[in-house]
C-alpha cells in the first residue's frame, strides 16, 4: 500500500512538472509575453513547485495516517503538508 502511494505521489509530481513546462514560455527571463490561453503560471526562477492533491486521490480507502503520507512523500524525495479538512 505504501509503495502504491509513493508511485501515485511521484506520478502526480511528474505530471505537475510536465504540465508546468507546457505552460512556460520560451521568452528570455525578464521578458513578458501574453497568451490568450489559461494555464499554470510558473515563475521560471523558482526551485520548487507546489502541487495540491486531494487526499482521496492518494488514499481512496482512508487507510493511511497523516504521518504515513508525509513519510511516504519524504522517502520519494518530496515533502508533503496535510491541510486540515474544511
Amino acid at each position: 500500500m505504501k509503495r502504491d502511494l509513493r508511485n501515485v505521489v511521484v506520478s502526480v509530481a511528474l505530471v505537475g512538472f510536465l504540465v508546468s513546462g507546457c505552460a512556460s514560455s520560451a521568452a528570455p527571463v525578464g521578458e513578458v509575453t501574453s497568451s490568450t490561453t489559461q494555464g499554470i503560471q510558473v515563475d521560471d526562477r523558482l526551485l520548487t513547485i507546489d502541487v495540491t492533491i486531494q487526499r482521496i486521490l492518494l488514499d481512496p480507502d482512508g487507510a493511511l495516517s497523516d504521518d504515513e503520507i508525509i513519510q511516504s512523500a519524504t522517502s520519494g524525495g518530496m515533502s508533503a503538508v496535510i491541510n486540515p479538512a474544511g
